[in-house]
């Protein structure tokens, strides 16, 4: 606006150029989690059957393994799961992305299915609305800020520290640690997602589906904490 008062000799100055522009300040460090915290949040209720504890120790390991968002793992179904990967439709860039599923989470996804057929045939409800993954005790899909309240309270019982309780932080240390155990950027990106870095496309522009799921093998975080 004052460039257009200056162009039409209204004003002589742009009084804007007197004001200090702050100086930025340097970006907190996300404090992710340690290799500890990270056991404690997988042993969480391990041995228990019930139903919620199954599927609450699923999300967990969901959200470290593939370092999906939480309203990723809310939209997924079950035609999503293939044999050795997943494919998440529903993305914050609405670009597909295919993600590695390794032996220990396929494991736990095994249990999972188990016990929650025998949950909804005890309460005679067979068929599921929209074939969501995740779902609530009632058979229902579970929202986003439902996965959060998981998250929450799992970290809040492994003595996680509160600023490190939400969701986006499983995000955060399935890169760290899927960069530690790769040392490859760019892979991780790809895994990730990520698509607004022009260079980091530029050299994973080549990569297929196939490439990125054989290279993800071997590279679990689960399997690395033993």
């Amino acid at each position: 606006m004052f460039k257009y008062l200056i162009d039409e000799q209204i004003i002589k100055t742009n009084p804007a150029m007197i004001i200090k522009l702050e100086r930025a300040k340097d970006k907190k460090t996300i404090e992710v989690f340690t290799n500890d915290e990270v056991r404690r949040l997988v042993a969480w209720n391990k041995r228990s059957r019930k139903f919620l504890d199954v599927r609450d120790n699923l999300i967990i390991s969901f959200l470290l393994e593939t370092g999906c968002r939480n309203h990723e793992l809310s939209y997924l179904k079950e035609s999503d799961i293939h044999d050795g990967f997943v494919y998440f439709k529903v993305t914050k860039n609405s670009k597909p992305r295919v993600v590695h599923i390794s032996k220990l989470l396929e494991k736990q996804m095994r249990r999972y299915k188990r016990i929650k057929e025998e949950y909804f045939k005890k309460l005679k409800k067979e068929s599921i609305i929209e074939d969501f993954y995740i779902l609530s005790k009632s058979g229902n899909r579970m929202w986003q800020q439902n996965i959060g309240q998981v998250v929450n309270r799992v970290c809040k019982d492994c003595n996680i520290p509160e600023q490190k309780a939400y969701p986006y932080n499983f995000r955060h240390i399935h890169a760290v640690m899927m960069l530690k155990n790769t040392g490859n950027v760019h892979l991780v990106s790809k895994l990730l997602g990520h698509c607004n870095l022009s260079i980091t496309e530029e050299y994973i522009r080549g990569l297929t589906k196939d490439d990125v799921i054989e290279m993800a093998k071997g590279s679990s975080i689960l399997e690395s904490l033993r």
